[in-house]
Formats: structure tokens, C-alpha cells, sequence
């Protein structure tokens, strides 16, 4: 009798060291998919800061265009003034890059004559920031 009442206990072990096994392999591979999330957006974070960079460095290129010595170069696209004192405090660009990230950038003067510019980078969804004073 004693025999008819072991049958299923290597039945029962099997079930549970199956289920064991199950639960690690779960949690190890939502561990792994949350990793593989976060390198994936550290790559959209690398990209969108470059976008914000480019939107600062077309900023400052545009105000040296407005600033050059001899003010007689026209760009209709600029709101340069005749006077060479550089892009207006206000001034808004943005554009988007062949990488489809795109860049909204500004430009602002303070009245002791810091030159701010603040470029905010958006590649699929993540966006990042850069401020620059001269």
C-alpha cells in the first residue's frame, strides 16, 4: 500500500520544479525587456540632445551673421538689423533634421548684454535641453 501512495509525488515534484523554473525564466526575461527599453531610450537621448545642440550652434550662426563688420550682407531670412547689434532678444527657430529629430531654438538678450540661448532637441518622444550663455 505503501507503494500506490508514492506514485504521484514524482508527478507533484516534477509540477512544482517545472513551475520554479517557469517563474525564474518569467522574471528574468521582464528584467531583460526592461533593460532593453532603456538602452533604446538612451539612444532617442543621445539623438535628441544632438538636435538641441544643432539648434543652439544654428543660433549662434545667425547672430555672427547679424554681428559682422561690414553690415552690408542682407538675410531675408534673419531679423537683422542695419545697426549690426545681432538677432533680436526673442528670436525663434526650429527645424527638423534629416534623422527626423528636430530642434525649436531661442534666442534672448539680457540688459547687461548676456546673450542666452535655449534649444530643446525631440527625437521619438524624448526630448532634451541645453541653455548656453556668452
Amino acid at each position: 500500500m505503501t507503494y500506490n501512495i508514492q506514485k504521484g509525488t514524482s508527478l507533484y515534484l516534477t509540477i512544482i520544479i517545472v513551475g520554479i523554473l517557469l517563474s525564474i525564466s518569467l522574471g528574468i526575461s521582464a528584467i531583460l525587456l526592461g533593460q532593453i527599453r532603456t538602452i533604446i531610450g538612451i539612444g532617442n537621448s543621445v539623438v535628441a540632445f544632438y538636435a538641441a545642440d544643432t539648434g543652439t550652434e544654428v543660433v549662434l550662426y545667425e547672430d555672427k551673421l547679424c554681428r559682422q563688420d561690414n553690415c552690408t550682407t542682407t538675410y531675408p531670412y534673419l531679423p537683422c538689423t542695419i545697426t549690426c547689434q545681432g538677432l533680436p532678444s526673442g528670436y525663434t527657430t526650429s527645424a527638423i533634421l534629416e534623422n527626423d529629430s528636430n530642434y525649436k531654438a531661442s534666442f534672448s538678450t539680457s540688459t547687461e548684454g548676456t546673450i542666452y540661448v535655449q534649444s530643446v532637441g525631440i527625437y521619438k518622444g524624448t526630448r532634451r535641453a541645453i541653455e548656453a550663455a556668452r
